[in-house]
């Protein structure tokens, strides 16, 4: 090989290497600030029993249990350990 070519192929070499490094970084921030993680941190649920913006409710599925659906007021916590399925 030529001069020139062994330098064409390592200049896309590191182009590759370079947009590779960029991804990856980019996907890990964006997994790291995804906005449920910080809604989830802001809202304090530190297990079962404690979903805010939930409200006690008996379930459709699973048929006859009492669990936690979805509420807009996001101040209703829900104290069941579950959540209905929809």
């Amino acid at each position: 090989m030529s001069k020139k070519s062994i330098i064409i192929v390592l200049l896309l070499f590191i182009v590759v290497a370079i947009n590779v490094v960029h991804v990856f970084a980019k996907s890990s921030v964006s997994n790291f600030f995804n906005l449920t993680n910080v809604e989830a941190l802001a809202n304090g649920e530190d297990g079962p029993g404690n979903y805010k913006g939930a409200r006690n409710s008996y379930c459709k599925k699973p048929k006859g249990t009492q669990g936690c659906v979805s509420d807009i007021n996001p101040s209703k916590t829900c104290t069941y350990s579950i959540y209905c399925i929809e």
